[in-house]
Parts: structure tokens; C-alpha cells; sequence
């Protein structure tokens, strides 16, 4: 039975520390559940059957039957909400005229897990309004229609990570999460180059690469693997040196792959040179965002990127996952 009160959620964003790239064809991965998230609050509508919100980018859209949508949002932004709705209505066997203020805090499209968080939020708020149980597998299951739409066949990577927040280890053989744990203590500086792209097109570029050198490809491959290991291990150890190498190979195998580029490289270098232990983007890249390991030096790296990014910030671990605030 529907609740007669408004729902709000909470849902993180992500870093991926390792293994992008790698992680879509089978190798594994180290992502991180960070404390910035999508806000959601869930309310009757008014107009229509659905509304959307953006109160921060000023977007507004009402779905009708016989109107279909209207507003400022664009579609892209549109259909894969609509679809998961719909999902959702369906497995709880309910449907209800609905509105969805939505606010990110942190940049959109920039490899931090926005479409994941918001997916993540959707189901577990929407469930919740219906007065629905949702177990973890239904999330998942769930919030991966809203992945797929954006992105053709994710790993499932973001969406386990802010699912569940804390340190994933994650399988891209079995796209499951082999480890995951909460008690990682981690300071890190993002940077936003204020580029976007498309993640399709970048995998696409992985591919190819993959393709026409597959011998190289399968080497690059079991260097990631080892970077794998040692990250995961430096992780579980507080060794924030050994850490920030890695960081740096990391980096050195995305640029080899052809994802990074002139901005991502300048606030990479801007980052070593200010102190951070190791710098390298994160997420699929050709924009987007550049992680940095701070080490004792936080305030001088922030400082120095905040120079060059539209959007620069100090983030540590979730522990928690999307979460219903309240509950």
C-alpha cells in the first residue's frame, strides 16, 4: 500500500580506482562508493502521470497519455526514467501518479555513476512510495533496464558499487562483486575537465583497439589484472604510495588505449606536480574526470585544480549505498 507521505533518497556516486576499460572485457576492476549524491524526493503528481524536477538545472517535464512528454528535458534524459517506472509499476503490481525531484551532487556524465545512481534511486524510492519490499537482487535487476538504455551492455559495475557503497572488488568475467567491503579509511581529490563524451563511442574505441592487436590487448590486459591485485591490497592496507603508482600505470594504459586526453593529461600532470601521491582519469574518459591520491597534501592539490576545473572537490568512501532517508 502506497505511504501518504513524500519519500526522499539518498544514492552516491562512484570512482573507479582501476581496471576501467578492462572491466567490459572480463577483466577486473576496483570502484569506490563516494560520499556525493543524487538526491531523490518522490511526491504525488499534480500534472499528468509523471513529473521531473531538476530544481538545480531549472529542467522541468510532465508525462500525459495523450500528450506524451512535455517540457525542457531532453529525451535521452526522458526514456530510460519512463522505462524503469514502468519496471518498477510492474513488479510491485502498483502504479501511481508520480513526481520526481532529482538533484546531483556532483557533475553529470563525467564518470562518476550519475545514470547508476539515479537508476539506484529510482527503484529503491519508487518501491518504497508503493510501500513495496525490494530486495537487493530486485534492485539490481531492476535499475539495470535504466543502464542498459544509456548504455548499451554496462558491466554492472556502477550500479553494484553505489548500490552498496564502501571498496568493490569486481569481476568482469562474471560481472559480480568478488569483495566488497566498509572499512576503507581514503582521502581522494576529484577534478572535473569539464569535457564530455560518450561512453559508447569510447568502449567502441577499446574494442577496436582490442580487435586489431589482439596479442597487445591480451598483454595490456594482464598488466591490469596485477595492477588489480597490488591497488586492492594497498587499499586494505592504508598504503596510499604503493596506491598512487598505481594510479599512475593506470593511467599510462588508459592513455595507450586512446581515452584520455589533453585537459585529462594537463590536471593529471597539475596533480603530481602539487603533491598527490598518483592522478589518473576515471570512468570511460575522453572527458570527464581525473581522480587524485592527496596523500598529506589535500588542500595544495585541490587548490591547484580548482585553477584549471570547472568543478573540483575532496570526496571520501560511502558505507552505506542508496538508501531511503529516514529508514
Amino acid at each position: 500500500m502506497r505511504t501518504s507521505k513524500a519519500v526522499e533518497v539518498r544514492s552516491p556516486g562512484k570512482v573507479i580506482l582501476v581496471g576501467e576499460h578492462f572491466v567490459v572485457h572480463g577483466g577486473n576492476a576496483v570502484a569506490l562508493a563516494i560520499d556525493r549524491y543524487t538526491r531523490l524526493r518522490i511526491l504525488s503528481a499534480k500534472k499528468g502521470e509523471i513529473e521531473l524536477v531538476f530544481p538545480d538545472k531549472g529542467g522541468k517535464a510532465t508525462y500525459g497519455p495523450s500528450t506524451g512528454w512535455e517540457g525542457n528535458v531532453s529525451r535521452e534524459v526522458t526514456h530510460p526514467i519512463h522505462q524503469t517506472l514502468d519496471a518498477v509499476f510492474e513488479w510491485c503490481g502498483a502504479k501511481e501518479r508520480i513526481k520526481l525531484q532529482i538533484e546531483y551532487g556532483f557533475p553529470v556524465s563525467a564518470g562518476l555513476g550519475s545514470s547508476a545512481s539515479l537508476a539506484a534511486a529510482i527503484v529503491r524510492g519508487v518501491s518504497a512510495y508503493l510501500g513495496a519490499e525490494l530486495g537487493q537482487g530486485d534492485l539490481l535487476e531492476l535499475a539495470s533496464s535504466y543502464e542498459r538504455i544509456v548504455h548499451g551492455n554496462p558491466s554492472g559495475i556502477d550500479l553494484q558499487t553505489v548500490s552498496g557503497g564502501g571498496l568493490v572488488l569486481f569481476e568482469g568475467a562474471s560481472r559480480s562483486v568478488a569483495e566488497r567491503t566498509h572499512g576503507v579509511d581514503l582521502s581522494l581529490v576529484v577534478a572535473d575537465s569539464g569535457e564530455r563524451r560518450s561512453t559508447g563511442d569510447l568502449v567502441s574505441r577499446v574494442t577496436e583497439v582490442k580487435d586489431s592487436h589482439p596479442q597487445v590487448f591480451s598483454a595490456l590486459m594482464k598488466i591490469n589484472d596485477t595492477l588489480i591485485g597490488t591497488s586492492w591490497e594497498a587499499l586494505r592496507e592504508g598504503d596510499l604510495e604503493t596506491l598512487g603508482r598505481m594510479f599512475q600505470v593506470s593511467q599510462g594504459l588508459l592513455h595507450s588505449l586512446g581515452v584520455s586526453t589533453p585537459l585529462l593529461d594537463q590536471a593529471v600532470h597539475r596533480a603530481q606536480d602539487s603533491g598527490a601521491l598518483g592522478a589518473k582519469l576515471t570512468g570511460a574518459g575522453g572527458g570527464g574526470c581525473i581522480i587524485a591520491v592527496p596523500g598529506n597534501s589535500v588542500s595544495r592539490v585541490e587548490t591547484s585544480l580548482k585553477e584549471i576545473s570547472p568543478k573540483c572537490m575532496v570526496v571520501h568512501p560511502d558505507r552505506r549505498g542508496v538508501v531511503v532517508v529516514g529508514e
